[in-house]
């Protein structure tokens, strides 16, 4: 039987020597305990029944059994097992525990149904036999740290002690901190110095994020090894509009944003990576997005989340980036939160314009439905789906997302027809591959087997992660928003961290590029632009054509403003005005050419920083705008050289007079010729030599 050590944190298996053992254990400890197993007495203290799997459990309580002090443990050994305990009858809407094999542990669900058979149907499992079910148990009592203690934990990756926080307390005695999940209590020690507690960033470092779709079953639905450690969110603090929609007589019109170009332009030529939320309307996708940006789990106020048939989410929204925002070497990872289709404000062709939209401008897209795949989901999704009634085929492949498909409130076990275990990647696959389910119409069934053959066409990587659902608690459930992050379940927890690790690591590894060259965040504002300019004409939406027109009018328009400064400046300069840092004509052929070159390397810094496009086409716009700039240099050369002749002659001729004149003051022809000597120290070579002659 396995049981819990609490005093020493360690779980064991206890040795049954014959199958009567089972009834000398439960009629007396001492006796079983000394003869039976071999241990010695007071070898294993305080014995925590609660960890006993449903099969080995006694038919009586605790409270009732003799001291356990003389029990002994033997890791990892069994022989056996005693009888199976009678079973109390459950009701609908009951809160219970089921001991789930595929995680080896007792874990919270609620009885949804209670069959015919004596099954019973859970929100995670739906027939599990009553054996494996039992009353919800009691928090672990003989907890040494409280929830919200500051304690220090054993970090393994770090070697030392570090600092961190309970945010729960397991029923088996483990505890949930901060930087990781189900720590075993000799791992936990009491603070050795007072101080702060430094938060999430004195946490365990991140282990290397997993590629998006190489999680294994077990990482799809817990924690990696070493948990990620949280980061606080970064701008924007509220969500930024990115395009917005509105009917204009029998057709939808969208308009790009000017606050969600204002916070991409912000960031510059940075690489940009994007993870697109989307899905049917009232399925938790700006849940989904406060906590895969962590705003649930540092308590910050969430996006907008309703509970009518108003879809609450409107056009794009912009909100938040992470993962090194503050690296400029790292791309910036935004998240677009697309509106639910399928509201009652919108119709097939706005869900599907949107959706690819969203395709096409993110890196990964997430698409986020509630329950198992299946026949009705599929249809729910056949209009939605239609990317190639909007996509042009041709250069679009190289700028493609990938699919990561999240199954919400996910209760079935990943099994195939012969009862095989799955994961959720290869769970996807089948039912992308799956046959029409008998029964439905002929026009449902095919509404289905267009929505998969479009996925499949469009997303040549695919991928799948589930989560349960976050609360038991009908309660809980409808007050979700205001739960504290601890107040989950911990198999949710630990979906979402696993989930989140995935999500970054793919958008890192995969920067939005087209036609394989990654883009800059401004170049990724003025792509969305072309598309929408494309979607409202009614045009087939090319990443490849919007991208040319992008590069082009970006490259021009910018040529045309720097062009037109330049022209400015060497104009005011040409003209005899004195420029703001004290430049004026005329000057030596050095100082001239100095100035020149200082405003041509400015004005490529500024090119090289806003310039949008394959080098080619910025090659091509920087030589035009240069070689343009070159004759209004030339023209400043020329003016140069003319008030040279200029001043120089107006200080010879006062030379002259003076000379001429015989009464000339000493004193004054010295003034003229120092005046003449600083003219010739800053006087072009040409000027001088006319001059000379």
């Amino acid at each position: 039987a396995l049981v819990h050590c609490r005093s020493r944190g360690e779980i064991g298996l206890v040795l049954v020597a014959r199958p009567g053992a089972a009834m000398s254990w439960l009629g007396g400890w001492n006796a079983w305990g000394g003869n039976e197993s071999g241990a010695q007495p007071g070898s294993s203290p305080d014995v925590d029944l609660s960890m006993l799997p449903p099969q080995t459990q006694p038919a009586v309580s605790s409270s009732s059994l003799p001291p356990p002090e003389a029990l002994g443990t033997v890791p990892m050994t069994m022989v056996g097992n005693p009888p199976a305990a009678s079973t109390p009858n459950y009701t609908v809407g009951e809160v219970v525990e089921y001991y789930s094999a595929s995680q080896g542990t007792w874990i919270a669900a609620k009885v949804l149904k209670v069959n015919p058979s004596g099954t019973y149907g859970l929100d995670c499992k739906p027939d599990v036999p009553p054996e494996k079910i039992r009353r919800r148990q009691v928090t672990f009592d003989g907890a040494e740290h409280r929830v919200g203690e500051v304690i220090e934990y054993n970090s393994a990756s770090q070697g030392r002690w570090i600092p961190a926080k309970v945010i729960a307390i397991n029923a088996r005695g483990t505890y949930d901190l901060d930087c990781k999940p189900d720590v075993a209590p000799s791992k936990i020690r009491k603070m050795s110095q007072p101080g702060g507690y430094p938060g999430p960033k004195g946490t365990p470092a991140a282990a290397p994020a997993t590629a998006l779709g190489t999680l294994s079953p077990s990482q799809a639905g817990r924690s990696p090894a070493r948990s990620r450690s949280p980061s606080p969110p970064v701008e924007p603090d509220a969500p930024v509009q990115l395009l917005r929609v509105h009917r204009s007589g029998s057709k939808w019109r969208y308009e790009v944003c000017p606050e969600g170009v204002a916070f991409l332009e912000r960031h510059g030529a940075r690489r940009i990576a994007v993870a697109s939320v989307c899905g049917l309307y009232r399925t938790g996708k700006s849940y989904l997005l406060n906590l895969l940006l962590e705003r649930v789990q540092h308590g910050l106020p969430l996006f907008q989340v309703g509970a009518t048939t108003r879809a609450c989410t409107e056009g794009l929204w912009l909100w938040g980036s992470l993962g090194g925002a503050d690296d400029e070497r790292s791309p910036l990872l935004a998240f677009i939160d697309c509106e639910g289709f399928g509201s009652t404000e919108s119709d097939q062709t706005r869900d599907a314009q949107l959706m690819t939209l969203c395709a096409l401008l993110s890196s990964v897209l997430v698409l986020n439905t509630k329950g198992a795949l299946n026949e009705g989901l599929f249809n729910s999704l056949a209009l939605t789906c239609r990317f190639a009634e909007h996509i042009e085929e041709r250069g679009n492949e190289a700028s493609r997302p990938a699919l990561l498909w999240v199954l919400r409130d996910f209760m079935l076990e990943l099994q195939d027809s012969s009862g095989r275990s799955v994961t959720p990647d290869e769970y996807l696959e089948q039912a992308l591959q799956a046959a029409p389910a008998a029964g439905y119409s002929q026009d449902r069934s095919q509404g289905a087997r267009e929505a998969r053959q479009s996925l499949q066409k469009f997303f040549s990587h695919r991928s799948c992660a589930t989560l349960v659902q976050p609360a038991v608690e009908e309660s809980q459930l409808q007050e979700l928003t205001s739960l504290p992050y601890s107040s989950l379940r911990g198999e949710f927890r630990s979906g979402i961290e696993a989930l989140r690790a995935q999500l970054v690591a793919a958008c890192h590894a995969s920067p939005k590029t087209v036609a394989g060259e990654p883009i800059g965040c401004r170049a990724f504002a003025g792509l969305l632009k072309q598309l929408v300019e494309a979607l409202n004409a009614s045009r087939s939406l090319s990443v490849k054509g919007a991208w040319e027109a992008v590069q082009h009018s970006t490259c021009g328009q910018l040529a045309d403003q720097l062009r037109t400064e330049g022209t400015q400046v060497l104009r005011a300069l040409a003209s005899g005005q004195r420029l703001p840092n004290g430049s004026v004509l005329p000057m030596s052929d050095e100082s001239l050419q100095e100035l020149l070159r200082k405003k041509r390397h400015d004005l490529k810094a500024r090119w090289d920083d806003r310039a949008v496009g394959d080098a080619a086409v910025r090659k091509e716009y920087w030589q035009e705008l240069k070689e343009s700039l070159a004759r209004e240099e030339l023209v400043v050369r020329q003016q140069n050289a003319r008030l040279a002749d200029q001043k120089l002659m107006e200080v010879i001729r006062r030379w002259q007079a003076w000379l001429d004149d015989d009464d000339a003051d000493p004193v004054a022809g010295e003034r003229i010729a120092a005046d003449l000597g600083q003219l010739m120290d800053r006087m072009p070579a040409a000027p001088l030599s006319r001059a000379g002659r």
